[in-house]
């Protein structure tokens, strides 16, 4: 399986973040970009997730996951744990000077150690311990995904529940790493079945486009849709549409599979850009000079901003993304 075509889904949902936060943080209305950003841009990076994280796992012997599960749970330590805490950090002082807070040791705690500042990566460590649990569980054969399906299911309905009795997202966005659990396994299935999906791919990639049009239209009419992972609201027709959103642009990603070399840069470090997706957005739209670019205007300087920055952070800083590289600069 080519990674080309996944790179440029992660930088298409990357950039989908930052055109959003622009919009909002210059309180720029803009309902069409809205409706065709918001039914992918967040979730279908969980299924991509799902993709890869399944790729490499799902037909290693029992025996053999066993052995590199240390390693996986290092990984995410050292790669998505840490740089969380890491990047929460640096920007702890300049978002309490953006939102005129008084630094205070409960406020750090709860947004960095908490880890209530990057809700994104923190929901991706939570829904990739449980599906690295969900590796734990020994089973044989073609069953695998029928379980993880039905486990993820199992979550999906638990998770309403336990918003109920703990509606904060501290720590870590915990409910929301457990609902992307399903966005996960979704991308698992995409992959055990990718070769009859590619025999229909036509096909897929028409209807893909009609349902994804019609779920922007009625975006547009203003009828009440509820698809926010972060905040873990969901009803039937935001489901839809979300999913909807997911297959138009995996499909697009699939079967066009644009390798443009800034797409391609933007996908590989998605996380390292993402990062940046919050401040950025921020502290251009506070400069007054710059407010007339408008949220779109906004949105392609911080673009192009934040891919200097993680440049800067791949070829000089990259300890910053796994402090085991600290080895490599000592010799």
């Amino acid at each position: 399986m080519q990674l080309t075509w996944i790179n440029t889904v992660k930088a298409f949902c990357m950039i989908g973040v930052y055109i959003l936060h622009s919009l909002h943080y210059t309180n720029t209305t803009n309902d069409l970009a809205f409706a065709l950003i918001s039914p992918f841009y967040v979730n279908a990076f969980f299924v991509i997730s799902g993709i890869l994280f399944f790729r490499k796992w799902l037909n290693m012997p029992h025996d053999k996951v066993n052995k590199n599960l240390g390693e996986a749970y290092l990984n995410l330590l050292f790669r998505l744990f840490i740089p969380t805490l890491l990047f929460s950090t640096i920007f702890f002082i300049p978002k309490l000077l953006y939102h005129s807070n008084d630094f205070s040791i409960n406020s750090y705690v709860y947004n960095v150690l908490g880890g209530t500042s990057f809700w994104f990566t923190s929901a991706m460590c939570v829904t990739q311990i449980a599906i690295l649990t969900f590796l734990t569980i020994r089973i044989e054969g073609g069953g695998k995904m029928l379980i993880y399906s039905t486990l993820s299911i199992v979550i999906m309905l638990a998770v309403p529940f336990l918003k109920i009795l703990n509606p904060e997202p501290f720590p870590w966005y915990w409910k929301t790493g457990l609902a992307a659990v399903p966005f996960m396994t979704l991308g698992g299935l995409i992959y055990t079945a990718r070769r009859i999906l590619k025999e229909r791919k036509r096909l897929i990639a028409m209807a893909a486009l009609i349902v994804y049009a019609v779920s922007v239209i009625y975006i547009l009419s203003g009828a009440e849709i509820m698809y926010a992972l972060m905040s873990v609201r969901f009803n039937f027709a935001g489901t839809a549409i979300t999913l909807s959103g997911i297959t138009f642009i995996i499909s697009l990603c699939y079967f066009w599979n644009p390798q443009y070399k800034l797409l391609q840069f933007i996908g590989k470090n998605s996380i390292i850009f993402y990062f940046f997706s919050g401040f950025l957005p921020a502290s251009l739209s506070s400069i007054s000079l710059l407010r007339s670019l408008g949220g779109f205007g906004i949105s392609v300087l911080g673009i192009s901003i934040g891919v200097l920055l993680t440049w800067i952070v791949v070829n000089y800083l990259p300890f910053l993304t796994d402090l085991r590289k600290l080895k490599c600069l000592r010799k």
